[in-house]
């Protein structure tokens, strides 16, 4: 008798809110950086019993949809955080900026637990 083990599943949901993805990246050499993107879809895999999530995020166009797990795998000192938005897109820069302040002071914090080192932001 053979055997066949099925594959994981994935499932695509619209958020029934506007939300984005935050993040601030980068290292010493220069200064943080941030980003604020839509977020167009929670993403479910399952696989063998258990249910992962993830945000997918749309990128500037240049690599079009991508999850926030491949953004994150690309930068080695990050911080970020998925926001419920309730106010229009353009007042994100100025009501996200207590937000990004917060993720690049983190992620300074993860680049100087690495680097045994003394954080740059107070």
């Amino acid at each position: 008798m053979s055997q066949h083990k099925i594959g994981p599943s994935i499932a695509l949901i619209a958020p029934n809110v506007r939300m984005v993805f935050v993040v601030a990246y980068g290292d010493r050499d220069e200064p943080y950086e941030s980003d604020i993107f839509p977020v167009v879809a929670i993403q479910a895999i399952e696989s063998e019993g258990d249910i992962n999530h993830d945000a997918v995020i749309c990128d500037d166009g240049f690599y079009g949809l991508i999850s926030t797990t491949e953004f994150l795998r690309d930068w080695k000192y990050t911080a970020s955080q998925i926001v419920v938005c309730d106010w229009p897109a353009q007042d994100d820069t100025k009501r996200l900026a207590d937000t990004i302040a917060y993720l690049k002071r983190n992620a300074d914090l993860l680049f100087c637990e690495k680097n045994n080192t003394k954080a740059s932001h107070a």
